[in-house]
């Protein structure tokens, strides 16, 4: 399809700075407020 999904592009980016960069893999939703919070 072939789509342009730029929303989605950053999603996974900041996805990717949640897992990799700061570890939170394994904190499901909470790792969204500790992201917040730092």
């Amino acid at each position: 399809m072939k789509l342009e999904l730029p929303a989605t592009k950053e999603a996974a980016r900041l996805y990717e700075i949640l897992v990799d960069e700061k570890q939170l893999g394994n904190d499901g939703t909470q790792a969204l407020i500790k992201l917040w919070w730092d």
